[in-house]
């Protein structure tokens, strides 16, 4: 079951941005992707890719996106509590693997907190990266509890956010990253 890890950046096209966007990322607010930024993954491997040009709808089967807010109960800060939210389905299965599911954040000082130090221990990059929150964080695990699938987004601005992603190559191919990837960062959850 060995790790394999990707780097994320996302470029957007600040040209095309509608005002409304610019605004909600002058106040920190998390943009979705859309149709003219693009998303690169940066494999392990060294090759580097643009989800546009090797999308290829993989079909997972998705549940629902998740309210964390529903998962943990009450968090004292209201600010926090009524933005805490995921873009990532509560489970997903590949037609031909295993079922994952989101893993619930603990509470830590009255904050949702997720442990990524598990499944990107052997990634000498994580280490060293400022990790910050956002509605794309997130850590999948199989059905008998062991950590699939986790991206975190690193200490970046919103003109090109970036993400650190590990996945275990026994349940995914490159393939499944890309449409993962693109799925997630297009919000098209939240069209389904």
């Amino acid at each position: 079951m060995p790790i394999k890890y990707a780097e994320i950046v996302i470029v957007r096209n600040l040209e095309e941005e509608n005002w409304i966007n610019y605004c909600k990322r002058l106040l920190g607010n998390e943009n979705v992707v859309y149709d003219n930024d693009t998303i690169i993954i940066l494999f392990e491997d060294e090759t580097i890719t643009d989800t546009k040009s090797e999308y290829v709808d993989k079909q997972f089967i998705m549940g629902a996106r998740i309210d964390h807010r529903k998962l943990i109960g009450p968090i004292p800060t209201n600010i926090y509590e009524s933005s805490f939210q995921t873009s990532f389905p509560s489970y997903f299965n590949k037609k031909d693997g295993d079922l994952m599911i989101c893993k619930r954040p603990s509470i830590e000082n009255g904050m949702p907190t997720l442990n990524f130090k598990s499944i990107f221990k052997n990634n000498p990059k994580y280490l060293t990266l400022t990790k910050v929150s956002s509605i794309y964080n997130a850590i999948y695990t199989s059905v008998n509890n062991v950590e699939t699938f986790a991206i975190v987004k690193n200490n970046s601005n919103e003109k090109s956010p970036k993400y650190s992603v590990a996945y275990e190559d026994i349940h995914f191919d490159r393939s499944d990253i890309v449409y993962f990837v693109e799925y997630i960062f297009k919000n098209t959850i939240n069209a389904k």
